[in-house]
């Protein structure tokens, strides 16, 4: 990955400034939603060949990234308020979401809240489908130890890709300086703290996150796709597994030799599956 071959824009979500980057002029509208503590640049790797055939706006969700971090509590609704603040304010009526982690978990709260927004959900490696989550997340959640863990730096982010990548030199130089710089941005490190701290405790991901999600994948009635890292380290493989059979026209598609971040470890597949799969439900429609 080289220096950034999108341009930055910025607009307001609400009251949020907001950055974004946007490629395609044709096809439907893509939302990419990163995971926590990540930003835009987690998603270069697929932003071009996703735009051959849909419209795509990749978004730094507020608190994290170069967006505004407002001095407040981070909760999955409050995040799905802001894409839909997004959605409004850059003129995307509806549009197919594609959520990694945290975003995943961000894209079903918003299906679930305004359905007809939302064409179709990729959810890659979703949080909130079962109680996994991995050691060193489980003590990021402890006051103290959580912001030593979480102290921003070049050292952190390397320990990031190393975790949640399956080959970590994927994440070139480059974008680990980049990404290292934004971690330094203020506001971040709290963003990520108050956020995994509502979804996690030392035992992993809290019971209450897990049945709401149950509850808003009853409610939802969309083509989904998850796609799953088989060496996913953050959240086990195994929790789509067992949530597959409860989410109504769902599949489940796991890429080998892939950690958290498969649209990384593996990109022409990723890229491959997730078109496939928007081309095969808008014929479906």
């Amino acid at each position: 990955m080289g220096n950034n071959i999108f341009e930055d824009h910025y607009i307001k979500a609400g009251s949020v400034n907001t950055r974004y980057w946007s490629a395609g002029e044709k096809g439907s509208a893509l939302i990419l939603l990163h995971g926590v503590g990540c930003s835009i640049e987690f998603w270069e790797s697929n932003i071009a060949a996703l735009a051959q055939a849909h419209r795509v706006f990749a978004v730094d969700i507020t608190g994290f990234g170069r967006t505004d971090k407002p001095d407040v509590d981070y909760t999955f609704q409050m995040m799905a308020d802001f894409v839909l603040d997004f959605m409004n304010a850059a003129d995307i009526e509806k549009a197919t979401l594609v959520g990694n982690s945290m975003g995943g978990g961000i894209s079903i709260t918003v299906a679930a809240k305004a359905p007809e927004r939302v064409e179709k959900l990729v959810l890659v490696a979703p949080v909130g489908l079962g109680r996994g989550l991995s050691p060193v997340m489980r003590l990021m959640t402890l006051p103290v130890i959580g912001n030593v863990l979480t102290k921003p730096g070049r050292q952190g982010v390397v320990r990031q890709m190393q975790l949640c990548l399956y080959d970590p030199s994927r994440a070139g130089e480059d974008l680990i300086d980049r990404v290292s710089e934004i971690c330094m941005v203020p506001g971040n490190q709290r963003s990520f703290l108050s956020l995994l701290r509502e979804t996690g405790n030392i035992t992993g991901v809290k019971k209450g996150i897990i049945s709401g999600f149950q509850e808003h994948l009853k409610k939802i009635r969309l083509p989904i796709l998850m796609i799953w890292g088989r060496q996913d380290r953050i959240l086990p493989v195994s929790d789509g597994e067992a949530a597959l059979g409860k989410m109504a026209g769902a599949r489940l598609h796991i890429m080998d030799q892939a950690g958290h971040f498969p649209q990384i470890d593996k990109p022409g597949e990723f890229n491959s599956v997730v078109l496939d799969f928007l081309s095969e439900a808008s014929a479906r429609a």
